[in-house]
Order: structure tokens, then C-alpha cells, then sequence
């Protein structure tokens, strides 16, 4: 392929080295966060989901573009296939911290004033909130909402 059709692979890593520093850099933190989860507030559990997710993406970025331009090349498909098994388990934090959020029985409006660090994850508390009201079991909600990032990260 010419140079001129491909993509700046620099923008989301410098190296392959710096992408692999990275993906054992996200695979430690998910391991640390997932055994002082409990010590977390909802908001800093939020804060660093949000922080793991970022990365996760552009690990992901990084191992996809560079595995369509070359299907041959099984280094970069191996390297997608292992970013979606994290980024399986950084869903899964996410479906834990909005079964957290459900269990919540203020109002959202009243969650918010009593907890102004919440403020920057308004919509996630929204969503949450939004689909909480037309569940019989709030499980439910958390059971489908699973399912769809499995899916989508098909």
C-alpha cells in the first residue's frame, strides 16, 4: 500500500513499544482498580472507568487500523483480539458501578446537590437514572446493559 493511504499511526502511540507499554500499563490498572474498588466513592470509581475506558479505546484504535491495513499480519489482530478481552473487563466495572448508581434512592436532582463532585458524570448518572424508572428489577437494566457492550464489542 502507498505510504500516502496510510494512517499516522503516531497520533494514538509513537511505537509499537509505547502501544504494548500501555496495554500491560491498562491491564495493571484494571487489576488494581478491581481490588480497591470497594474503597472508591461512585464518583472516583466513575473517574477512573472513564480514565481506563479512554485508554482502552485508543488501544484499540491503534491495534484495529494498523490490523486492516495488513489482515496478513497476525501481530496486530492478536494484539485487537487481547485489547477487546480487556475491554470486556472494563465493562464490566461499568455495569458494577451503575448497579452502584441504581441502588441510589435520592432523586437525581437531590444526588447532585448533596454530591457536587458527581457533576462531571451527569449524564452517566442520567442514563442510569433514566432507565431505572421502567424496570420492575434493577437487574434487568444491568443484565441488558451487559449484553449491549458485549455486543457492540463484538
Amino acid at each position: 500500500m502507498k505510504v500516502q493511504y496510510k494512517w499516522d499511526f503516531k497520533d494514538f502511540f509513537l511505537s509499537d513499544e509505547d502501544f504494548l507499554d500501555s496495554f500491560e500499563r491498562l491491564k495493571k490498572e484494571i487489576v488494581e482498580f478491581k481490588e480497591d474498588y470497594e474503597k472508591f466513592s461512585i464518583e472516583e470509581k466513575l473517574s477512573k472507568y472513564y480514565a481506563l475506558s479512554l485508554l482502552g479505546e485508543r488501544l484499540i484504535s491503534y491495534s484495529e487500523l494498523h490490523s486492516d491495513l495488513d489482515l496478513k499480519n497476525e501481530t496486530y489482530l492478536s494484539y485487537k483480539n487481547e485489547v477487546y478481552t480487556e475491554k470486556t473487563k472494563i465493562d464490566n466495572i461499568k455495569g458494577n458501578i451503575n448497579e452502584e448508581i441504581l441502588k441510589i434512592e435520592l432523586s437525581l436532582e437531590e444526588y447532585m446537590k448533596n454530591n457536587p463532585k458527581a457533576k462531571p458524570f451527569y449524564m452517566h448518572f442520567y442514563e442510569v437514572f433514566r432507565l431505572k424508572e421502567h424496570t420492575i428489577n434493577n437487574n434487568v437494566i444491568l443484565n441488558e446493559s451487559l449484553l449491549i457492550q458485549r455486543v457492540n464489542s463484538l
